[in-house]
């Protein structure tokens, strides 16, 4: 049974949200990283460690590049899908496991083997993890909607 094009909207409202979150977030740390400052992170201390170790970056480039192009592909994606209601976003949600599986993976680095917590990395975690949840909800509540039925305006 589909579910109401208000939920679909809802949580694709939601996914973006989150997706420019992640991708603020992502930008700050390049930003910061390119030009040579530290990472303001208050009273902590892990996110400067964090962000100037050696697995903040491969070949030179800093993951929070990736991060910031994974959000913005995210971002692009959900305007476009609002624009043209392309089912071609469904068929491409599942993508955003690879964003989760990195976080999970970079996580893991943080706590076993640099032993520090960037605050940032963890807001980054975060929302992929929640584009992740979302893009189940998204599947679910688009399930069987016609283009016609999403875009209707409610009366």
């Amino acid at each position: 049974m589909p579910q109401s094009p208000k939920r679909l909207r809802n949580a694709l409202f939601w996914f973006l949200g989150v997706g420019f979150i992640g991708f603020l977030d992502s930008v700050y740390l390049t930003v910061t990283r390119f030009i040579g400052e530290p990472v303001a992170c208050g009273f902590f201390t892990g996110c400067e460690v964090v962000a100037s170790s050696s697995y903040s970056a491969i070949a030179g480039i800093p993951i929070s590049l990736f991060g910031a192009l994974y959000y913005l592909f995210w971002m692009l994606l959900g305007v476009w899908y609002l624009d043209s209601r392309n089912p071609l976003f469904f068929t491409l949600l599942p993508l955003t496991s690879a964003g989760f599986v990195a976080s999970l993976i970079l996580t893991g680095i943080q706590l076993f083997v640099i032993d520090a917590i960037c605050l940032y990395c963890v807001l980054s975690a975060a929302s992929s993890t929640a584009l992740f949840i979302l893009s189940f909800v998204i599947r679910k509540a688009g399930s069987g909607e016609t283009l016609a039925t999403i875009h209707s305006p409610q009366i």
